[in-house]
């Protein structure tokens, strides 16, 4: 492995329909050294392309898309299916819901920032392609 491939920043995108939680998600994360991506529509995640990001915050409610439903797709297509996805919600059956759809774990709403740096940091250096009971916050 390259020095270069070692000292790559690692991509984060959000998916959220709230554009609050998307810029103080942004903001934590840059800050924290992360190149960050938003979106506050399911559908740009259905058309996502390589190269991918190192993890994907997912909102259940979006706007005219179900968050689970996407989750379920990603997981189900060969080129998305090891993306570590985390559910982002304040649904108090989070858990249920995202072991459900496929999600690699999840993030309630509302979080602090350092169980969420934590998870961040947790799925991003993850060497194995899927961990299905890895520790969620």
């Amino acid at each position: 492995m390259s020095p270069d491939t070692l000292q790559r920043k690692k991509t984060v995108m959000v998916v959220d329909d709230n554009e609050g939680i998307l810029d103080i998600m942004r903001f934590m994360l840059e800050h924290d050294g992360y190149i960050v991506i938003t979106a506050n529509d399911g559908h740009y995640v259905r058309n996502l392309k390589a190269p991918l990001p190192d993890l994907l915050f997912l909102d259940i409610m979006l706007s005219g898309t179900d968050g689970t439903e996407l989750c379920r797709e990603l997981k189900d297509n060969k080129k998305t299916c090891d993306l570590p996805i985390l559910i982002l919600s304040a649904n108090n059956q989070i858990q249920d819901i995202s072991k459900a759809c496929g999600a690699d774990g999840y993030l309630s709403k509302p979080f602090d920032k350092k169980k969420m740096l934590e998870l961040v940091e947790l799925y991003t250096t993850r060497v194995t392609a899927r961990i299905g009971s890895a520790p969620s916050m």
